[in-house]
């Protein structure tokens, strides 16, 4: 049989009913690497090849209109080439890419191409659409198609073994999941923990909000320094806390701060492979939780810290519901239950390599799109935390971004300088 169809997961569901009412390119995934050093083509062909047969989602599309399935195919699809003059042209390249729609019912949904500078220089650039993989895809992604790499380039089959379990299982069971029962038994538990009436994070804005508007985003870059990287690690482990407890505190009080409430709803995303078996699959498992601070007096403290890893802790217990099902069930509403969205990455302990390839990350533009009010990102970079902050450019001014993360800064230098820095 050339293809075979499963059910969609119920994350997907979600993402292909909001991906219906918009035209734009905000779920693509991408980035790009520089390869420095001898590459072989055929080898690297062979290897992308032998990772596409091995993860089911590499090969699939969604078909159905508005009974939507997935639909696995048994193909392959090579490696473009492309002749660049210089990195600035190769990042212009993978930018473009990254801003162009993938339409859900094409195949492949993703694109991964190679851009020549030199015989020895070359840029690898790939868009993933959002719906087949997430954070933690790319970086098996990457693994497997190093290991597979090195196999062809010393002339073995470079074929990767099949896995034990695969993306196909994995949405067989998320259904399973959402059969009435454990279903009500995981809302009941999410009603719980948030407010019963929704509160309305209304950030100060520049120009007024347009309800059904596509949003147009831009991005300010980050970076926390050496030293109060340290300080909140150091804090951290004092309150037997993580770093994202400290940081989602200091978020927390900012956003209740100028937004003048006590109460906000933030979205944070959880990678939700909590079993082994999970980890080595390419895949879309990324949740959005929906965790709720409350009592913001607009200032950290011992005891909003404990409060925000309460927070984070019980959130975390229920994973995989679409935040969508909870707005629905919960408040009879459609769309999502924050505006802001906290994403501090931790990256989950997959390396690769090329063999005599030298490898760096190379710096993209961001695609003009944003998802959410605001959404920081922040991920440990040696000795520092560097990060960025998308927001609607349509709703604020580059200005009123600063202001957002100079307040959420200023709350961590205060909390780690703090008297009341003892063990609670």
């Amino acid at each position: 049989m050339p293809y075979r169809e499963i059910p969609l997961s119920p994350l997907q569901r979600e993402m292909w009913r909001a991906e219906q009412t918009t035209d734009s390119a905000r779920e693509n995934v991408y980035g790009a690497l520089r390869l420095r050093g001898p590459l072989h083509m055929p080898a690297l062909t062979e290897a992308l090849d032998a990772v596409v047969r091995r993860h089911e989602p590499l090969r699939t599309h969604i078909t159905g209109g508005t009974n939507p399935v997935q639909r696995i195919e048994e193909r392959v699809f090579g490696l473009p080439v492309q002749e660049v003059s210089d990195l600035a042209e190769a990042i212009a390249t993978v930018d473009a890419d990254a801003a162009a729609r993938i339409e859900l019912d094409e195949l492949p949904l993703w694109k991964v191409r190679l851009l020549r500078l030199a015989p020895d220089d070359h840029v690898l650039g790939y868009v993933f659409h959002h719906i087949m993989v997430d954070g933690w895809s790319l970086y098996v992604f990457m693994r497997d198609l190093s290991e597979a790499y090195a196999l062809a380039l010393a002339g073995k089959p470079a074929d990767l073994p099949p896995l034990s379990f695969t993306y196909a299982d994995y949405c067989a069971e998320e259904s399973r999941f959402f059969e009435p029962e454990p279903l009500a038994s995981r809302i009941e538990h999410w009603r719980r923990l948030l407010p019963g009436e929704l509160p309305v994070l209304d950030m100060p804005s520049d120009r007024p909000r347009v309800d059904g508007a596509e949003s147009r985003g831009a991005a300010i870059e980050l970076s926390i320094d050496a030293g109060l990287s340290l300080a909140i690690s150091d804090l951290a482990r004092e309150h037997r806390c993580t770093v994202f407890n400290v940081i989602l505190d200091a978020v927390g009080s900012a956003t209740g701060s100028q937004a003048e409430t006590s109460q906000v709803i933030l979205g944070v995303p959880f990678h939700n492979r909590t079993r082994r078996q999970q980890r080595a699959m390419v895949g879309y498992t990324a949740n959005v939780l929906p965790m709720a601070l409350n009592d913001l007096t607009g200032r950290c403290s011992v005891a909003s810290l404990q409060r925000a890893r309460a927070v984070s802790t019980a959130a975390m217990r229920h994973p995989g519901i679409p935040p969508e099902v909870i707005m629905r069930t919960l408040y009879g509403e459609e769309g999502l239950p924050y505006r802001f969205c906290l994403n501090v990455q931790a990256p989950p302990g997959i390396s690769y390599s090329f063999p005599h390839l030298e490898l760096s990350r190379v710096p993209l533009g961001d695609n003009g799109t944003a998802n959410f009010d605001y959404e920081l990102r922040l991920i440990q970079d040696g000795d520092r935390i560097r990060g960025s902050l998308t927001y609607d450019a349509d709703l604020f001014l580059p200005q009123r971004a600063e202001s957002l993360w100079s307040d959420i800064r200023a709350n961590l230098v205060e909390m780690t300088q703090s008297q009341h820095r003892t063990p609670a």
